[in-house]
């Protein structure tokens, strides 16, 4: 409903209503209001008088001889009229409001057989519903303003009148006609109508207080923007799921209700072509209702090319037209659907070079009453589970909720110089150099050199753009490779021409990092669409990411998000059973993680050669490990499904572990590794599940419901395993309830098949977090509320666990443990820009770790990828940290925010992170405060003194710290304890000289201490040693001298032995008097440090 427009005037009405075209489509769509039946005949008539004229032209006429000018209630109107043959006169009033066009409010047939070729008149009295002539009341309590009120008044012969058809064609077939336009009053400017009935006195109280009020309408619109930016759709089942709800104005959401049956709405969507459908039908935009059937509307283009319009009648019924000419390709689109009651009209604008348009114009008029509300299901743009899409692009899209006809949109404002221009130029340019290519190719190709050397397929333009791509690849890995990107952009450009995505991908991330070019978003958009268009896994994975939060130009848009990463979720659930070389477990190991980093091993580590070792003895846990590691390809391992499933088997076969049975019939089921053997898988997982197995129990269920066709018994085995807790049985159970396969319940149950979903989700369930997420996505289920967020954190979860992107981590990986830090880099920025966050912290590493990097980018590598990894669902609370230190310390260009840096170290808080708390704790004593909120999230109390906040952040800093004796959380809360006592004691007079003396006593007693520790050194064994070795000396040198006579030696040595014994005394007197020192000294500084520590206890408690 547009508002703005005003009524049109009265010459183009009267052009309309002689516009044959006009009148014979005019058709009413929606009631004005619920409210008493409008009159069919008149209460009151004038009798005829006969006038005759000699001179009078008797042919057909017919006039309003005091027509009024404005609507009023039982106006006396007088109609001349002559006939010249029997004939019908007809007086109607016709209105046209918000809600309706052409609603008959008034009519008065009467016939003229006898007065012939005779002037006659009529007095006809005029009435007009309540709603339209007085202002609200009580009893009249809505108000409607009407447009185009037209009085007219006809002739037609007598037997030509269809009373089947009754009056509403007279008008088309009329010999005489004639019409005035009655202008009508706002509701708040007309009278007062005269009450039917009488109010008590508390309700025209009421009534009175609100009477004259103006109600304010809400600020809403019936416009919406489907979508804004330009969609990649691949051919497949993922489109952009749209669900709408009901106005919350009630004025809009009354119109709507009340035209649920004559619609009036229009879709305007942009498409552009790649390739011709290849089904029956392709998607462009269709609706789904509760019962998963098709609604109104169902645009879609056949094998043909032809456009495709269907309708859900009133009746039940479908209804379809189709239009032609047909839509070639690589031409941009604009298709206007709009419906007008029964009528459709389908615009299709073609747009060449900005400036050749080309309208066709199809109009269909249904014979049933159509059925549209747009609240009761969802919208699809594209592709569903239940239509595959076109392949190609959408372009922006917008939705007229209660307009038939929109204002016409400027091609030049939606499409020059846009990102639809570009992607236009791209596939022109595409074809051009694909025949160039193919002709330089074909030549190559007859060369008997190249036939001997490399045997080409059949598609060849697309080998050569692969072999492009490797050789880009590899000079950019090299050393001082990621400085040739400006000079391997032309290769990466025609390998992107070729349909190598891989290439377009490259070209996606460098022009949007920047690396080694100037950054240009419209460029890294373009190329990210070719390469989502052609399904590579990365460029969805980073349409996907970039559109959730809006970064590099992206425009958020979780809908559009939803459907990239609904197609990557799809393709990981059927990639994980994929066993290829290109495809590696997907581990997340962050580069700052040194004990993860030395786990890493491969083929010739000592660690794998360890575990080999253990397994060939026939230890069981090396075998599972080892068969695990080759089958998943995990810790660095390449896949290898042949040697896992020898280990399996031996496992299974020898030791009869039920963990190595259950897994070697998985693989004997599927065979991987292994000659495909059925009957022997069965006996493994049924001699698995009689041990206990809860897995193979599960594994009987699914061999009973796919090889036997027995829902029976495999719904047994699924309820005995779901009960062991098995989430495949929840996941299995869930798919017969939504099939209505269940046993007993032939009818499908999406609420319960929701509810089995949930639980196999909530354990980890690949294909039930999908389903999960669908229902999520659509809203369909009163116990799954629409949440786009969550659906996309459902899929994105499923998504980034994809094989062949583990691959390109574990390259990256490999990379940096062998010393390759360019090539890691580069590994590492292809998967973050997917929006992998692990891959993003590990960037963030590397540039902090090179910073000659900052001379090849455009941007801040640190800031941007930390940023990114705070950003995400999951994120790092190392991440968290490190924007913290760049808010608080001002990263480079960036400025100081302390309030960032301290929203930062909240998050990382929350995470339980004891160095957020400590930095926190850090922030207050600086004199910052902490937000209230935040307090609250952290589940402390407020209205606590700044002292106490520090006390407790220090406090929860200890509890997550790892266990040691002396940390830096538990020396600043003994730094901050001391600091309270000595406040404390500071402010307590008595105590000061206590504490002074104490004091002062504590200190001499520690000095007494160390004085007598360094004055006083006893003399050691080797002292005594070589004093009795000079003693000896003396000895031998007074018995060589000549003509001296020896001595008595009993004498010398009772000498000897009494003069040691005098110094050995005089020793141990000196000794006990430095002792009794040093004891006194240690006594008093323990009663002191006693009294002290006595002293703070008080004051703590």
């Amino acid at each position: 409903m547009d508002a703005s427009k005003s009524p049109p005037s009265v010459a183009e009405g009267a052009r309309r209503l002689f516009n044959p075209k006009c009148l014979i489509h005019c058709i009413a769509v929606l009631s004005l209001v619920p409210y008493p039946v409008f009159c069919i005949s008149s209460v009151h008539t004038t009798h005829v008088t006969e006038r005759r004229d000699q001179n009078f032209n008797k042919e057909d006429f017919i006039q309003f001889e005091n027509s009024p000018e404005n609507v009023i209630d039982n106006y006396n109107l007088t109609v001349k009229y002559l006939c010249s043959q029997p004939c019908v006169i007809g007086v109607e009033v016709i209105a046209s409001s918000e809600l309706r066009t052409g609603k008959y409010i008034y009519v008065r047939l009467w016939q003229n057989e006898k007065h012939l070729s005779l002037r006659r008149s009529l007095e006809v009295m005029l009435k007009f519903p309540r709603i339209i002539i007085y202002r609200a009341d009580f009893f009249n309590r809505h108000s409607i303003i009407a447009h185009n009120v037209m009085l007219r008044a006809w002739i037609v012969r007598k037997h030509t009148f269809n009373h089947s058809s009754s009056y509403r064609a007279a008008y088309e077939n009329a010999v005489a006609r004639t019409y005035s336009i009655l202008n009508t009053l706002p509701p708040f400017q007309r009278p007062s109508g005269e009450q039917k009935g009488c109010l008590g006195w508390y309700t025209e109280w009421q009534w009175r207080l609100k009477e004259n009020k103006i109600p304010q309408c809400l600020s809403e619109t019936g416009t919406v923007e489907i979508l804004k930016f330009p969609h990649a759709s691949t051919g497949q089942k993922y489109g952009i799921i749209k669900k709408f709800y009901p106005f919350i104005n009630r004025d809009l959401e009354k119109i709507r209700v009340q035209a649920v049956h004559a619609p009036r709405f229009t879709y305007s969507i942009w498409i552009y072509l790649l390739n011709e459908c290849k089904q029956k039908l392709c998607g462009i935009v269709h609706f789904i209702n509760l019962n998963n059937l098709y609604d109104t509307p169902m645009l879609s283009v056949n094998e043909s090319g032809d456009l495709i319009v269907q309708v859900h009648h009133a009746s039940g019924n479908d209804g379809a037209f189709k239009s032609s000419p047909r839509l070639s390709l690589r031409i941009w689109y604009r298709l206007d659907l709009s419906f007008d009651g029964t009528k459709a009209t389908l615009t299709v604008s073609s747009w060449k070079n900005m400036k050749e348009t080309t309208d066709h114009i199809f109009i269909y008029q249904f014979q049933e009453n159509i059925h549209f509300n747009d609240t009761s299901g969802y919208l699809v743009l594209g592709g569903s589970k239940y239509m595959q899409s076109i392949e190609g692009f959408f372009g922006p899209t917008k939705y007229y909720r209660l307009n038939s006809k929109p204002s016409s949109m400027n091609f030049e404002t939606v499409a020059s110089g846009s990102l639809m221009e570009r992607i236009d130029l791209y596939y022109q340019e595409r074809e051009r150099v694909k025949a160039s290519t193919l002709t330089f190719l074909n030549v190559l190709k007859e060369s008997r050199f190249l036939n001997d050397q490399r045997p080409w397929n059949s598609d060849i333009i697309k080998e050569f753009g692969k072999k492009l791509h490797e050789m880009a690849d590899k000079k950019l890995k090299s050393p001082g490779g990621l400085k040739l990107v400006n000079t391997l952009i032309q290769s990466l450009k025609v390998s992107s021409f070729c349909g190598c995505h891989d290439a377009s991908y490259y070209l996606s991330v460098i022009y949007e990092t920047g690396l080694g070019v100037p950054t240009d978003f419209q460029q890294g958009h373009l190329y990210g669409l070719v390469g989502a268009q052609g399904d590579d896994k990365l460029s969805l994975l980073h349409l996907g990411y970039k559109h959730i939060f809006g970064f590099d130009g992206y425009p958020q848009d979780y809908d559009l998000s939803y459907s990239y990463y609904s197609n990557i979720g799809h393709q990981t659930a059927l990639d994980k059973w994929t066993v290829e070389k290109t495809q590696a477990y997907v581990e997340t190991i962050r580069l700052t993680d040194d004990i993860a980093l030395k786990e890493q091993t491969n083929e010739n580590e000592d660690k794998f050669q360890y575990l080999n070792y253990q397994a060939q003895r026939g230890d069981l846990g090396a075998q599972h490990t080892l068969a695990r590691m080759l089958f998943w390809g995990q810790s660095g391992v390449t896949k290898n499904a042949t040697a896992a499933a020898q280990w399996y088997a031996r496992s299974a076969l020898e030791i009869e572990d039920p963990q190595s049975m259950y897994d070697f019939s998985i693989v004997l089921f599927k065979g991987q590794g292994v000659k495909k053997n059925i009957t022997f898988a069965y006996k493994l997982m049924k001699k698995a599940a009689s041990k206990g197995l809860s897995q193979a129990v599960n594994g009987l269920g699914w061999y009973y419901h796919a090889f036997k066709n027995d829902t029976v018994t495999a719904a047994k085995y699924f309820e005995k395993a779901a009960k062991n807790g098995n989430k495949d049985a929840w996941y299995n159970l869930g798919l017969f309830h939504q099939s209505g396969q269940y046993p007993g319940h032939p009818e499908k149950n999406e609420t319960a098949a929701f509810q089995h979903f949930l639980i196999a989700a909530s354990a980890g369930q690949v294909d039930a977090a999908i389903e999960c997420s669908f229902f999520y996505a659509t809203g369909k289920l009163s116990s799954a509320k629409r949440d786009s967020q969550l659906a996309i954190q459902l899929t994105k979860q499923i998504s980034e666990d994809n094989g062949y992107l583990g691959f390109i981590t574990r390259q990256a990986l490999n990379s940096y443990l062998e010393g390759s830090w360019s090539e890691s880099l580069l590994n590492y920025l292809l998967i973050a820009e997917a929006g992998i966050e692990v891959a993003q912290f590990n960037v963030a590493y590397l540039c902090e770790q090179m910073p000659d990097l900052m001379n090849i980018t455009s941007g801040d590598c640190e800031w941007r990828y930390y940023n990114f990894s705070v950003a995400q669902f999951l994120p790092s609370t190392l991440a968290f940290l490190k924007m913290g230190d760049f808010y608080y310390y001002g990263h480079k260009n960036q400025t100081k925010d302390i309030h960032l840096s301290m929203a930062m170290y909240i998050n990382a808080a929350l995470r339980r992170d004891p160095q957020g708390y400590f930095n926190l704790a850090q922030l207050l004593e600086e004199g910052h405060h902490i937000p209230p909120k935040a307090l609250k999230y952290l589940n402390i109390e407020k209205g606590q003194s700044n002292i106490s906040l520090i006390l407790k952040l220090y406090e929860r800093c200890m509890n997550y710290e790892p266990e040691e004796m002396l940390s830096p959380c538990s020396m600043s809360f003994l730094r901050v304890q001391l600091q309270i006592v000595w406040k404390r004691i500071l402010n307590n007079h008595l105590h000061i000289p206590l504490v002074y003396i104490i004091g002062t006593v504590s200190l001499v007693s520690f000095i007494t201490i160390l004085v007598q520790h360094f004055s006083y050194e006893p003399p050691t064994q080797l002292q005594r040693e070589r004093n009795n070795q000079r003693d000896g000396e003396s000895q031998e040198d007074n018995s060589s001298a000549p003509h001296v006579h020896m001595p008595d030696y009993r004498i010398y040595w009772f000498h000897l032995l009494k003069q040691r014994c005098i110094q050995h005394a005089n020793s141990v007197n000196q000794w006990l008097r430095h002792h009794q020192v040093a004891e006194w000294s240690c006594t008093l500084l323990g009663v002191c440090l006693s009294g002290m520590y006595i002293l703070a206890i008080m004051y703590l408690l």
